[in-house]
């Protein structure tokens, strides 16, 4: 790219640019390999995207690295099996109290409380 500055004693003076532009967009890749580099073989950007189509995340370019975005699959499985584990202890709490309630209506059926 030129920039015309005008003409300076006779003359046309024009500064060119001679560098590369860096593409600021946001890049957006989907693979089961981890990127090392843009599309276009520019560098990574801090704003990328990557999602893994076989781990089915979605990653984010920080200065650190590629970083998991949103919910993760082992998160979601703890907290899973955390609500299983509280029902479980739910289920016995009511059985223990079913039992009890039929050892009340026994008494009371044999008229001995």
């Amino acid at each position: 790219m030129s920039v015309p500055l005008g003409n300076v004693n006779g003359r046309n003076l024009v500064i060119a640019s001679v560098g590369t532009s860096v593409d600021p967009s946001i890049n957006y890749q989907e693979s089961q390999e981890t990127p090392t580099e843009r599309p276009n073989g520019g560098d990574l950007l801090h704003g990328d995207l990557w999602y893994n189509d076989v781990e089915e995340i979605l990653y984010l370019y920080t200065n650190i690295g590629w970083t998991p975005v949103g919910l993760q699959q082992d998160y979601v499985d703890t907290i899973g099996q955390d609500l299983a584990n509280r029902i479980s202890k739910l289920d016995s709490l009511c059985a223990g109290l079913e039992d009890r309630i039929d050892e009340h209506d026994l008494r009371l059926t044999d008229g001995g409380l």
